[in-house]
């Protein structure tokens, strides 16, 4: 019930509160709101006064600790990790350089439970920043999908799983399922109810969008899908959520942890 109340609101916001789109259409500057309790959205204008880059930082820190060094406008976290050793799970290319492999992470391709699903972890959903001639294309999609002969893969980041247009958990290796079709094993807690993190595309618009869902409202991947499809989203992936999910923007911040913002790996940051 609750979950209808506020796809309705939602509906309402986007496609009849004229004051919502406006903000949304007209604003040429990264704007914010909330148009659900706990779930905030960020848009990006692609208008050539903005850039989105991933960072990756050599040992774990917060995401206000790289919205400060990098003085960038925004900061969200991205790419998952392992904090035991510190390394990444997510590839992340910068400039056309893999600056980040999950093949180099030994606590994952030595580890005998993951490796027959290891194709699947390194073929997660990622986000692109394309170049086509001399404008930015950002886009959703597979690691091994191609791109187009006019299109350049600039920068690259590795979340998952892809939530639009189609989310599929197992071809992800995020839940295992056993012959009976039970779940037996779940990744990034896609079936419970936690803060999320999401880069998001829309049809027909060149802007990205950036959508947090925050501990006061917590959400599993199927319901998040629904609410952004109410958003009118087109295609959206999943980054790290429960205690990474982070943001940061002026002066106001969001971190998903108890007490202390969490110190994490990769991030996408908009300067």
């Amino acid at each position: 019930m609750k979950c209808r109340i506020y796809l309705c609101f939602a509906f309402l916001l986007f496609f009849v509160c004229p004051s919502f789109g406006k903000v949304f259409i007209q604003n040429n500057e990264i704007k914010f709101l909330k148009p659900i309790e706990g779930v905030f959205v960020f848009r990006i204008p692609n208008n050539g006064k903005f850039e989105v880059v991933p960072y990756v930082s050599d040992n774990l820190i917060t995401n206000r600790d790289v919205f400060n060094i990098t003085k960038s406008k925004l900061v969200i976290n991205a790419g998952f990790f392992d904090p035991s050793n510190k390394k990444t799970t997510s590839n992340v290319v910068i400039n056309q350089k893999l600056v980040a492999d999950l093949k180099y992470n030994e606590n994952l391709i030595k580890n005998e439970n993951i490796l027959p699903y290891l194709n699947k972890i390194s073929n997660r959903g990622e986000f692109r920043v394309l170049k086509v001639k001399n404008k930015i294309k950002y886009d959703i999609c597979y690691p091994y999908d191609a791109v187009e002969k006019n299109e350049t893969v600039v920068h690259s980041i590795q979340g998952g799983p892809i939530i639009l247009p189609v989310m599929n958990l197992e071809k992800e290796f995020f839940i295992l399922k056993d012959e009976k079709g039970k779940v037996v094993r779940e990744s990034a807690s896609v079936l419970q109810k936690r803060a999320r993190s999401v880069v998001a595309l829309k049809k027909n618009s060149n802007d990205l969008y950036f959508i947090v869902v925050s501990k006061e409202n917590p959400m599993s991947l199927p319901q998040l899908q629904r609410v952004l499809m109410s958003f009118g989203f087109e295609k959206a992936l999943n980054l790290d959520g429960g205690p990474s999910t982070s943001v940061n923007f002026k002066d106001f911040e969001i971190f998903s942890s108890n007490k202390t913002p969490r110190k994490l790996k990769s991030f996408l940051i908009v300067r």
